[in-house]
């Protein structure tokens, strides 16, 4: 089986942000070497009935896509022969998926080619892009000139796009909030907090220097709450739903919505991170990272909190 008529399948991991990393390391893979994605997003986060929600909100452009994996044992790594057409997440298989010697054992090396009619592959970060960037520069010339965040921005802009049913919702929360100058912040303060004292300092900086409303992506609505006491009627917030438990948004259910609706509403939120004229992100989170990648803003106007270091 040679590469260019196989497929890559990417299994799913992690929320939105971890999960659309993994997409741009497959679609690198799959620019040098002609093999079609298949993305699967069936699993309980975003999924209701078991359908793949990822053709739904996104369309991969310029290389092969499938909506669906053929039936075959020729798969690779041999991890994935009994379960390559399950529904569930990496975190779901009782395996450490954080060691390093799991992942060598559970997915492939973008460096390699394979005969393998099917291929898997998953990530929740950039290290197996990172690990091969020179080889993805020098076997694609359009990526010779970039860092690892152009080649990302250039996947994002020009290979995995949304679909209308987001750039809709996108559009008409726009062209009726957005009026002037945006900065957008993201602060996920449930498993992963980002410091709140930190992110505000940061937006208040960038606002004193450009006069601006703020767009507030948060998973907590004590932030909101709290956001809306600093900034009042700057602040922007798209409505949604959160849990009632306090938990994280991507792993739980929210009353009312539909797993689709909960995901979509990220998504809207990613794009509209993206329309922003600055953006504030924590490290650890992904999330704002894929809102930068999909972004014309330049460098110098993406502010990354590491810590609770407060800028002066």
């Amino acid at each position: 089986m040679n590469d260019g008529t196989g497929y890559l399948a990417v299994k799913a991991t992690g929320g939105l942000g971890n999960r659309l990393l993994g997409i741009i390391c497959a679609v690198a893979y799959c620019l040098m070497t002609g093999r079609r994605l298949c993305a699967g997003w069936s699993d309980y986060m975003y999924s209701d009935a078991g359908e793949n929600v990822f053709p739904r909100l996104f369309k991969i452009h310029g290389l092969p896509f499938s909506h669906r994996l053929p039936r075959t044992g020729d798969i690779f790594p041999e991890f994935w022969r009994p379960l390559l057409y399950t529904d569930a997440l990496i975190e779901q298989f009782g395996i450490d998926h954080h060691d390093p010697l799991v992942m060598d054992l559970t997915r492939i090396d973008l460096t390699k080619r394979y005969p393998h009619e099917v291929l898997a592959l998953w990530s929740y970060d950039l290290a197996p892009l990172r690990a091969a960037l020179p080889h993805i520069r020098e076997h694609l010339p359009r990526f010779a000139g970039l860092d690892l965040d152009g080649v990302c921005g250039e996947i994002m802009k020009t290979h995995v796009l949304p679909r209308p049913v987001v750039t809709r919702r996108v559009e008409d929360f726009a062209s009726r909030r957005f009026s002037g100058p945006m900065i957008g912040v993201h602060i996920r303060h449930t498993d992963l907090r980002m410091p709140f004292d930190a992110a505000a300092a940061a937006v208040k900086k960038i606002q004193a220097a450009m006069p601006a409303k703020v767009f507030l992506a948060t998973d907590s609505l004590e932030v909101e709450g709290r956001m809306a006491g600093l900034f009042g009627d700057d602040l922007v917030v798209m409505p949604k739903r959160y849990p009632q438990n306090g938990g994280q948004m991507h792993s739980h259910r929210v009353e009312g919505q539909s797993n689709f609706e909960k995901a979509l509403d990220a998504v809207v939120e990613m794009y509209l991170l993206a329309r922003c004229d600055a953006i504030v992100r924590y490290a650890p989170s992904s999330f704002a990272q894929i809102s930068g990648y999909c972004s014309s803003v330049p460098p110098e106007r993406i502010v990354c909190v590491r810590s609770n270091h407060v800028p002066k």
